[in-house]
């Protein structure tokens, strides 16, 4: 019962810190699961030639702070 209860409260800190994140992104929201794979998908089809690259997909947030 003690893990589920520290499970329950990461939880709850972990959705308020996407929250104000989500706040401070220019797209007013954080990514999700589909924002990283359509991102590796369309290296996949699109981009052959891109190769080592590092792509950060935060919806503006590093531009900001």
């Amino acid at each position: 019962i003690r893990r589920q209860r520290q499970m329950c409260i990461r939880d709850s800190n972990y959705e308020g810190l996407m929250s104000r994140r989500a706040k401070y992104t220019p797209l007013k929201r954080v990514a999700t699961a589909n924002d990283v794979g359509e991102v590796a998908v369309n290296l996949a089809e699109n981009n052959k030639f891109v190769t080592g690259e590092i792509i950060t997909i935060d919806g503006g947030f590093t531009s900001t702070t």
